[in-house]
């Protein structure tokens, strides 16, 4: 009914109206339920500089910490930024770690260049490994292809993914591994080429292209084929049905 306690609610509802009390938001910061700490914190950072100072107070907290670390990331907030060094090198919770990370990168703060790789090379938490590699390609790391090519038979499929998509934005060199993608699922392959067309000689890439096995399905292989007028004529591949 009304008169039950509905956090959720109440954390939409005081966003809404534009009113807050400090003293009885920050409760909700550690709720059990990720979205309200969510809405929380997003909340208490529109809603005041005493809110700010509230949340960088949390950033390494193991519950409230993520929540306050996206919510001061949104607002570009800098302040927290030594806080959030340290819990990157430090390697709290695994989920302010991650946190830390994504905000660090949004930031473009360089001095994370290194602990970002450091996370990326050795952290055992996946979600850790995702968010390092990204911030890396947002800071334009371009020292950190080969990092990022090791990642491209990662069995998880997302980290495969970042993996190639941060190669063809940072133009690197390390890239010849996608050559093996071309024969893999039409997602992959059609990430394959993107990356490839930003990084490889064009001559290249229609050899590779010209070298795999037309796909079965037929949509597949009018996609294929598509992708490999994309390179120009193939005389490789005609005649092929």
């Amino acid at each position: 009914g009304r008169d039950q306690l509905d956090p959720e609610r109440d954390a939409r509802h005081g966003r809404l109206r534009g009113a807050l009390d400090l003293a009885k938001s920050l409760p909700f910061l550690k709720a059990a339920q990720p979205v309200v700490r969510a809405m929380a914190a997003e909340t208490i950072a529109c809603a005041s500089e005493a809110g700010l100072a509230e949340l960088r107070k949390l950033v390494a907290d193991p519950l409230a910490g993520p929540a306050c670390i996206h919510a001061l990331g949104l607002k570009q907030d800098r302040a927290p930024v030594p806080a959030l060094l340290g819990c990157l090198s430090q390697r709290g919770a695994p989920e302010v770690v991650a946190a830390a990370a994504r905000v660090l990168g949004v930031l473009r703060v360089k001095e994370a260049l290194e602990p970002l790789r450091k996370a990326l090379q050795s952290a055992q938490d996946l979600n850790l490994k995702k968010e390092a590699l990204w911030a890396l390609v947002l800071l334009n790391c371009k020292d950190a292809g080969a990092q990022l090519a090791g990642f491209l038979e990662d069995p998880d499929q997302d980290l495969r993914f970042r993996a190639a998509l941060g190669l063809g934005l940072l133009k690197s060199s390390e890239t010849k591994g996608l050559a093996a993608w071309l024969a893999k699922d039409r997602h992959s392959r059609e990430l394959a080429v993107w990356v490839m067309r930003q990084t490889w000689d064009k001559a290249e890439a229609r050899k590779a292209l010209a070298a795999v096995p037309p796909p079965k399905d037929e949509i597949d292989r009018k996609r294929m084929a598509l992708l490999v007028q994309s390179f120009g004529d193939n005389p490789g591949r005609k005649g092929r049905k």
